[in-house]
C-alpha cells in the first residue's frame, strides 16, 4: 500500500509492505508473494524502516532484511515498537545493541528508535529521523576537506603492507557519488590495502563527516599503465 502526502513542503511517499514471518510458517501463495514484494520495495526505496516488536526484537529474517537494505545501500532505520510492554529498558536495549554489533557490524550507529504506537510516544520521530537520514545520504564532501582529512589520517595510522607483503601507496581521494555516500581512492601503484584497513578509513569518514548510521562505499583505483593497449 502507498500512500503520498506532504510534511512540511517536502513531499513523501510512504511504502507499507505486507509483513514478513519466518519462512517456516508461510504456506499460503499470497504471503509467499507479498513477501517477494517487500524484498523488492528495498531496491526502489531511499529510506527503510524495519518495523520489530519489543516482544521479538530481531529475528533471523529480520536481520536478513536489515542485511539486504545495506547491500543496496539505503538508509536504514529500526524501530522498535511496543516500548510500552517492557519493565526493563536498559536491558533490552543492551540486547538489541549486542546483536546490532554482531549481526550487523558492516554498518555501526545504526539509527533505532523505541516507540509505543499504542500510546503514540515517539512517532513522530520515524519522519523527522528519516529525513535527518536522507539528507546524509545525499551529502556531498568537498575534495579539499576530504583530502586534509586523508592525509592526517594517514600520517596517524599508515596503511599496512598489502597481501603481497608490498607497500601500498595511497595518494588521494574524492566523493565519486552520493546515494550511498561513495569515496574513492587513488592509489601509486597496484596494492589494496587489508580490508580492515579500509573499514578503518570508512570508520573515521562517518565519525569526522557525520555520516552516522549511513551506509557508505569506498573504491581503490589504482593508477593505468601507460603502456596498455587501448
Amino acid at each position: 500500500i502507498s500512500l503520498d502526502f506532504m510534511y512540511g513542503d517536502k513531499k513523501v511517499k510512504i511504502v507499507d509492505t505486507a509483513g514478513l514471518r519466518k519462512k517456516a510458517r508461510v504456506v499460503d501463495d499470497l504471503e509467499k508473494a507479498s513477501g517477494v514484494m517487500s524484498n523488492n520495495e528495498v531496491r526502489f526505496s531511499e529510506v527503510v524502516v524495519l518495523v520489530t516488536s519489543s516482544e521479538t526484537l530481531l529475528e533471523k529474517q529480520d536481520l536478513t532484511l536489515a542485511r539486504k537494505v545495506i547491500e543496496e545501500g539505503r538508509v536504514l532505520i529500526i524501530v522498535v515498537n511496543k516500548f510500552d510492554l517492557v519493565t526493563n529498558h536498559n536491558k533490552l536495549r543492551n540486547d538489541l545493541n549486542d546483536t546490532l554489533a554482531s549481526s550487523l557490524s558492516q554498518l555501526e550507529d545504526v539509527t533505532v528508535l523505541y516507540t509505543s504506537a499504542l500510546k503514540e510516544k515517539n512517532v513522530d520521530d520515524i519522519i523527522f529521523k528519516s529525513f535527518e537520514a536522507y539528507e546524509k545520504w545525499n551529502k556531498r564532501v568537498s575534495t579539499g576537506k576530504l583530502n586534509q582529512f586523508f592525509e592526517g589520517v594517514i600520517e596517524r595510522n599508515p596503511p599496512p603492507l598489502s597481501q603481497n607483503k608490498r607497500v601500498v601507496k595511497l595518494k588521494y581521494i574524492t566523493q565519486s557519488k552520493t546515494r550511498p555516500p561513495t569515496f574513492t581512492i587513488f592509489s601509486g601503484n597496484k596494492e589494496k590495502p587489508p580490508e580492515s584497513y579500509q573499514r578503518y578509513l570508512l570508520k573515521a569518514i562517518r565519525e569526522t563527516f557525520d555520516f552516522k548510521g549511513i551506509p557508505l562505499r569506498l573504491n581503490i583505483k589504482a593508477p593505468k599503465n601507460p603502456y596498455t593497449k587501448k
